[in-house]
C-alpha cells in the first residue's frame, strides 16, 4: 500500500512537471518561483520509476518484467546523464524533450540544459535497487537496501535543505541546482522502492505487527510529518513577502 502510494506521488510530480514544461507553467516546472527547472527527462524518470515502483507492489510475473523493463529504462538515461557528466561530454540527448523551452529557459539557470550529477545518481541508485528488489541471496537483498537507502538520503536531504534553509547545503557544489519537485518526487519513489522489502533491513523497524513497530509508525507522523509540513508553510511564506526576513 505505502509502496504504491510513494509510486503515485512521483508519477503525479512527474507528469505535472512535464505539464509545465508543455504549457509553459513555471510553478509546475520548479515548485517555487526563484527555483531551478526540473529538468524534462527527470519529469520522465519519475513517471518511469513511479511505474515501476507500481509493477512491482502488483506482485504478479508480468508486474516484474514491467518492473525490470522501466528499471532499464531509468537505468540507461540516468546511467548516461551521469557519464557525460563525469567526462564533460555534451551528446544533446537531454535536448530532445522540450528543446525551444528548455533554450528559452533564464541564463543563469545553466544546470537545467541537462540532468544534474546529484539528479543522475539518485535515478541510477533506484535503478540498481529496483533492478535487485526481489532478489534471493541475503547479499544481493542486502545490496538493495543499500541503494535505496542511499538514494532516500541524497534525495531526501535537498528536500530538506530547501525546506530548512540549510545556507551550507545550498552552497555546495553536489546540490547547486537545487530543483524542489524533483527531489521531492525521488524521495517518494526511494521510499516506494524500500517498501518492496518491507521485511528487509531498517524497513524492519517500521513494518512490524509488533508493538515496537506500531509505536515507531505512530512517533514518525509527530516527529517527521509536522516539522516537515511547518516547514513548507514556512518557506512557502517567506517566498511569497508574507513573512519580514528577519522571522528567520
Amino acid at each position: 500500500m505505502l509502496a504504491a502510494v510513494a509510486a503515485a506521488a512521483s508519477v503525479a510530480i512527474g507528469l505535472g512537471v512535464l505539464c509545465g514544461w508543455a504549457f509553459d507553467i513555471s510553478v509546475l516546472r520548479s515548485g517555487v518561483p526563484g527555483l531551478t527547472a526540473t529538468h524534462p527527462w527527470s519529469a520522465v524518470l519519475l513517471i518511469v520509476c513511479g511505474l515501476a515502483v507500481m509493477s512491482a507492489a502488483y506482485g504478479s510475473q508480468s508486474g516484474h518484467y514491467l518492473a525490470q523493463g522501466c528499471a532499464f529504462v531509468a537505468l540507461f538515461v540516468a546511467g548516461q546523464a551521469l557519464a557525460q557528466n563525469a567526462v564533460g561530454l555534451d551528446l544533446g540527448i537531454e535536448r530532445w524533450l522540450f528543446a525551444e523551452a528548455l533554450a528559452r529557459e533564464r541564463p543563469q539557470d545553466a544546470g537545467v540544459s541537462r540532468i544534474s550529477e546529484i539528479a543522475a545518481l539518485i535515478f541510477v541508485l533506484g535503478a540498481v535497487a529496483l533492478l535487485l528488489s526481489r532478489a534471493r541471496s541475503r547479499a544481493l537483498q542486502n545490496a538493495f537496501v543499500t541503494a535505496a537507502t542511499i538514494g532516500l538520503l541524497l534525495a531526501a536531504s535537498v528536500s530538506v535543505g530547501f525546506l530548512f534553509d540549510l545556507r551550507a547545503i545550498h552552497g555546495s557544489t553536489l546540490y547547486e541546482h537545487l530543483s524542489l519537485p524533483r527531489s521531492l518526487g525521488q524521495t517518494a519513489a526511494a521510499f516506494g522502492i524500500l517498501c518492496l522489502g518491507p521485511d528487509l533491513g531498517w524497513m524492519q523497524l517500521l513494518s512490524g505487527s509488533s508493538p515496537a513497530p506500531r509505536e515507531l509508525r505512530s512517533l514518525a507522523i509527530g516527529v517527521i510529518t509536522l516539522p516537515l509540513a511547518l516547514a513548507i508553510i514556512l518557506q512557502l511564506g517567506f517566498r511569497g513577502g508574507l513573512y519580514e526576513s528577519e522571522v528567520r
